[in-house]
């Protein structure tokens, strides 16, 4: 799954990627990934395909992404 986020100009903004027990696997936001633009790419544990080079690669715990 592929996450755009825009450039926020330094304002505050949280995206939280949570596992089936509503656990915190991933953030994206200022704290975590700061306010630019950014594309995430979000994968499983065993995903082997190729990747986009400019995106960072989030993976999960769950194997069947």
């Amino acid at each position: 799954m592929r996450l755009s986020v825009p450039d926020t100009n330094g304002r505050y903004y949280s995206v939280a990627l949570l596992d089936a027990d509503t656990d915190n696997a991933h953030i994206v936001g200022r704290r975590e990934t700061g306010t630019c633009a950014g594309e995430f790419v979000i994968v499983g544990l065993q995903w082997q395909r190729p990747l986009p080079e400019n995106a960072r690669v989030l993976r999960t715990g769950a194997t069947t992404f």
